[in-house]
């Protein structure tokens, strides 16, 4: 039994720190559906992102705090800050709330979710909306009888909406007095980093103004932040306004919040100067027993005074402004469900929890890849915009047929009309056109490195189609979108293949205006260039293949299809001398290039940064080619025995691995060139041929040679040789591309490609073999080592990647993927409180006073390389920080050439440098150690399933389906809130050792834990036909009692069907799915004009499946029936 401790008092106050325990769950509130966690304040603070169907954008704080504001970080209505500095207190910014409560001739000064309310028996709880639009602080105060509750959201129209009340609950009248509202407001021409910078001087340039007629405050600066010798206006302000007090006194600062505390009375403000701004309302009530008082408070930024205005107007008649802002938010709410609906992300299933994850993860996949909001059917002046914006010479080639197309035009049609026209560059840019809107890269304060921008309408409130994303980030998104409109597969491969170079990498980022590329800048220490490699054959593949699932055959029928390009990237691969003497100092930036290259996209177009033959068109090559490239030159920096070199000084997918690039061997991506062999091998049928540029051809020739003549593993000798030949094949595809030389065209035959596939599989099984390591697991990196002519292989620690990507390679029997995985849970990378895996295994690290102390005297007695210190240890300089910095010193002393290896020999033993993969083994949190990194842990669980969906023992996918349950036990939605450390239906990055879940929203493992749910429900596409197979899936999320699902048709109209118990339902290309249990396997397909079929078994025919493909509207639903005994039991 524990011992209480002291009384702590504050003053004469009993200070009030209950030991209660947190707990989470569902509820509903006025009507609406919300994840609840219950005393949220016995938690660590922790980030939310709120969503809404515009360009309002929201981060809130569990203890209150908030930023918001429009379109990009630089227009903040509230301080754009990192996640540190808001959480850091609950006044930081956002909202204010003061009471004075008068009950039995005594007043109490209470502030929800501030300190000083910890004086009473208070109870704070934390709702969110189950669609991720509204956060409620709701915070009961037992001691004077009253709950206060808040909730913040946001809507197209008005910006960012606060609704507050106050509840009596002790059944007695109550007298309050209340201050509420903004606080540190800031307006327009205040971006974030002059706020960060220099927010004090902006303060000064700031004027708030309160109009007299109506309750709207008006927040500007008096001129734009400049010290030039010249007059600038800043003519756009942030607005603020209230509708639901009595008798409302206006303050525009918070002067006057110390004299309300200790209630006095306050004045009304009418201007005020040089400070941050506030829009709080004092006022005073009266409630009734069980009585509530309710109001509004809004704000917006880069207002005009039209819109000014116009809100004035509004507000003249308080009862239409109301109404005008409820239904402004609920119109938002559902657009935004609207575009969730599109996308597939509606379930109705016992399990709340499951389906309130997947909504969320539906959601911020579309909030980073995009969404389709009409479908196939074609914006015709989108389309117009985007020709103009790709070619413009092209698109006045053009312009009368592109003007003179119909309207309802589809994805098809257009493709079809496209190709009547007999201009292949037109078909090219038509292949790869992605009506995508609500796009944005994933910035927040919690990732304060990336930069969103959201501009979902024009000036004229028309909607602005778009995409913007890292490349390593935005196909994986669309390849859980295109789940839901496969029509666009093949627009997606487009895009990804006309965007890779022909030096056989990829731009670090795309939008639909073009590629782009990070510039080389010396005087700036972030600034890096070089390319990514993984994802180059993973996320292609993973597009392929679900293209192929689709429309089996199309692709193969295709590979002569002459429509595709290159990127022309400003980058220099160095010649292979010089790449293995330094391979982390291989790219040169090419200046002039670069010039030239953005002059060009000025003048054309983005078709301007694509690779031109000698009549300025873009240089056209088929898709083989582009097929073949990356894997062509992956397979240059083929280690036999140990991996894919990382040479153009960028690591894979785990960037935080970042000194791997340079001398570490990807076991990672050439698991998944095991598998691209495979489905280019299948691909690549029939006796025959397709043209292929003729350096493209030679190296095809050269590495099938070389990897032909490899047999069994190598020597070091061996290797090395080997090593060398397939370099010096890709300098000289290299070289002829550099020229601008990429040959006439080949004729290549079908068969040379699976002569390589042929060549390569063997060699590849070889290493994937020689990387399994002695505990059962497999290595994911190694080391190359170069002595003289030979190549050596050393080996790295465990890392989940490398788990992950054999099991998804195929290389693994059933019984070897059990063994794995059994090995993986008894590894050092299992951490039992999150139930879950780490990246790598954390480590015990030196104390740092044993960190820099060396055995015995160092070999050179110099002060500026080695001190002692009063015991007569010896350690190394402190202002020593790299090998650079002993090396510089080694020469100013002149030390001798003895001296100088000594030296450097005790700096990497001492500190271990050698061992070094990056700052992944040097931080806390991100990828660093001790972090479960939550987009592995789904690529884990996706690839599980995977083994399970392909194996063939009967006792090994028993064990396989165990294995992957125990795995989906880890995730967030099925922890408790306390666990989880947030809200578990919301995804979060990483989960740090001494933190709960950080950087809430657009992580990667959105698009694996889609897929990995419609693999649960069993909805799979084999060879153009969909079927439901559900293996994974659990009986309990069949409801036990009948209940009714609502959903989204194709017209975007509202429908609801009933659902019997021992039933759940989903929807699929937004057509209603309803699981059913029952005896025989059937589908039963209600189609639109109300005719029934019936299909024995649970796959659907392959006209059928087009349909819903398609989404031509000729169902209306389906209604699956499951034998019971094909169901886990959990």
């Amino acid at each position: 039994m524990t011992t209480p401790g002291p009384t702590i008092r504050l003053g004469a106050a009993v200070y009030q720190a209950p030991d209660v325990a947190v707990s989470g769950g569902f509820t509903t509130i006025d009507g609406e559906r919300y994840a609840r966690i219950c005393n949220v304040d016995q938690m660590a603070p922790f980030l939310m992102s709120v969503a809404s169907d515009s360009d309002a954008w929201l981060f809130v704080g569990s203890n209150g705090p908030f930023t918001a504001g429009r379109g990009t970080p630089d227009t903040a209505l509230f301080p754009y800050q990192t996640v540190d500095k808001i959480l850091r207190d609950p006044t930081t910014s956002g909202a204010r709330t003061v009471f004075l409560v008068a009950r039995g001739g005594d007043t109490a000064l209470w502030e929800p979710w501030q300190e000083t309310a910890s004086v009473y028996r208070i109870t704070r709880n934390l709702y969110k909306r189950v669609d991720g639009t509204a956060v409620l602080f709701e915070e009961v105060n037992h001691d004077l009888g009253v709950r206060f509750r808040a909730r913040l959201s946001a809507c197209d129209r008005f910006g960012l909406v606060r609704h507050a009340a106050i509840d009596e609950l002790d059944g007695k009248p109550v007298g309050i007095r209340y201050l509420d509202g903004w606080h540190q407001v800031i307006p327009p021409g205040v971006d974030a980093q002059t706020y960060a910078r220099l927010s004090y001087l902006a303060a000064a340039y700031m004027r708030h103004e309160r109009l007299a007629d109506v309750p709207l405050a008006i927040y500007s600066l008096n001129a734009a932040i400049s010290d030039r010798a010249e007059p600038s206006e800043s003519l756009r302000v942030a607005g603020a306004w209230s509708i639901g007090h009595p008798d409302p006194v206006i303050l525009l600062s918070d002067r006057q919040l110390a004299t309300f505390r200790r209630g006095g009375d306050v004045q009304s403000e009418s201007e005020v100067r040089g400070e941050i701004g506030a829009y709080l309302v004092a006022d005073r009530i009266h409630l009734a027993e069980g009585g509530r008082h309710a109001w509004y408070t809004v704000g917006d930024t880069r207002l005009d005074h039209a819109a000014i205005v116009e809100l004035r107007a509004l507000l003249g008649d308080p009862d239409r402004a109301k109404a005008t802002l409820e239904a402004a938010v609920v119109a938002d709410r559902a657009g935004l469900r609207h575009r969730v609906a599109g996308a597939d992300g509606l379930q109705q299933t016992a399990d709340e929890a499951a389906s309130a994850n997947h909504f969320s993860n539906v959601l911020f996949n579309i909030m980073r890849g995009g969404s389709f909001d009409r479908g196939y059917d074609i914006p015709l002046h989108d389309l117009a915009t985007y020709l103009r914006d790709q070619n413009r010479a092209l698109f006045e080639r053009h312009r009368r047929w592109v003007e003179g197309l119909p309207a309802g035009l589809t994805l098809h049609g257009l493709r079809q009309a496209a190709g009547e026209r007999g201009d292949p560059q037109l078909a090219r840019l038509v292949r790869a056109y992605l009506p995508l809107t609500y796009s944005r890269r994933h910035g927040d304060p919690s990732r304060p490195w990336n930069r969103f921008s959201i501009r979902l309408r024009d000036a004229d409130g028309k909607p602005v189609y778009g995409y913007e994303g890292n490349w390593r980030d935005i196909f994986q998104n669309w390849e859980a979108l295109d789940q839901s409109f496969p029509g666009y597969l093949a627009q997606s491969i487009a895009v990804f293949l006309d965007a890779s170079t022909a030096d056989g990498y990829n731009p670090y980022r795309i939008t639909r205006t073009g590629i782009d590329w990070e510039v080389e800048d010396p005087r700036d220490p972030w600034s890096h260039i070089g390319y990514w490699g993984d994802h180059q054959i993973v996320y292609l593949l993973r597009l392929l293949e679900a293209h192929e699932r689709h429309e089996p055959g199309a692709l193969a029928g295709a590979l002569g299809e002459r429509i595709y390009a290159y990127a022309h990237v400003p980058y220099r691969i160095a010649d292979f001398a010089t790449v293995l003497a330094d391979p982390r100092a291989t790219i040169e930036f090419d200046r002039a290039l670069h010039d030239a290259l953005v002059a060009a996209s000025r003048d054309l177009g983005a078709d301007g940064k694509l690779v031109r033959d000698e009549g300025g068109e873009v240089r056209l090559v088929t898709l083989g080619e582009k097929l073949l490239l990356p894997l062509l030159v992956k397979l240059t920096n083929f280690v036999p025995g140990g991996g894919i070199w990382l040479n153009t000084q960028r690591p894979e997918w785990n960037d935080a691995n970042n000194a791997l690039a340079g001398w570490g061997l990807s076991v990672v991506t050439l698991s998944a060139i095991r598998r691209y062999l495979a489905f280019l091998g299948d691909l690549a049928t029939g006796d025959g041929e397709l043209p292929v540029s003729g350096s493209v051809a030679r190296l095809l020739e050269r590495v099938t040679q070389i990897l032909g003549g490899v047999r069994g593993p190598l020597d070091d000798a061996a290797r090395y040789r080997v090593l060398v030949d397939l370099g010096r094949a890709g300098e000289a595809q290299r070289q002829a591309v550099y020229a601008g030389d990429l040959g006439a065209d080949v004729p290549t035959p079908l068969a040379s490609i699976r002569a390589l596939v042929a060549a390569a599989a063997p060699v590849v099984d070889q290493t994937l073999l020689a990387s399994r390591r002695p505990d059962g697991l497999v290595h994911s990196y190694n080391l190359l080592r170069i002595e003289g002519e030979r190549a050596l292989v050393d080996h790295l620690g465990p890392m989940l990647e490398g788990q992950v990507a054999m099991l998804d390679s195929g290389f693994l029997r059933d019984a070897e993927a059990v063994a794995l995985l059994r090995a993986l849970r008894t590894s050092a990378m299992y951490r039992p409180d999150q139930h879950s895996y780490l990246l790598y295994p954390d480590r015990t690290l030196t104390p740092f006073l044993e960190k820099n102390t060396l055995d015995g005297r160092p070999p050179l007695d110099d002060p500026s390389l080695f001190v002692a210190d009063a015991t007569g240890a010896w350690h190394f300089q402190a202002d020593l920080s790299t090998i650079t910095d002993v090396e510089r010193r080694l020469g100013l002393v002149g030390a001798s050439p003895e001296a100088r290896a000594a030296v450097l020999e005790l700096w990497r033993t001492t500190f271990a440098h050698d061992e070094f993969t990056g700052r992944s083994g040097t931080f806390f949190m991100f990828e660093g150690l001790g972090s479960i990194y939550w987009h592995m842990i789904a690529k884990l669980l996706l690839a599980v399933q995977g083994c399970h969906r392909r194996a063939t023992d009967p006792v090994s996918a028993t064990a396989l389906a165990e294995i992957y349950g125990d795995i989906r036990d880890g995730m967030g939605f099925r922890k408790t809130p306390q666990a989880y450390g947030a809200f578990p239906t919301d995804p979060y990055s990483h989960t740090p050792s001494h933190h709960g879940a950080q950087q809430p929203g657009m992580t990667g493992q959105v698009k694996e834990q889609i897929l990995a749910r419609f693999g649960e429900l069993g909805a799979e596409v084999v060879d153009g036909r969909l079927g439901f197979r559900p293996r994974l899936l659990h009986r309990s999320e069949f409801s036990a009692v009948a209940r009714s699902f609502s959903w989204l048709d194709l017209s975007g109209s509202g429908s609801t069907c009933e659902l019997p118990a021992e039933s759940l339902a989903f929807t699929y290309c937004q057509v209603p799915i309803c699981y059913r249990l029952g005896d025989a396997p059937s589908v039963e397909l209600e189609r639109t004009d109300g005719r029934v079929e019936v299909v024995a078994g649970t796959e659907l025919p392959r006209d059928a499946s087009v349909a819903i493909f398609e989404r031509r509207g000729t169902y209306r639903r389906l209604t699956v029936t499951l034998p019971r005994e094909t169901l886990r039991v959990p």
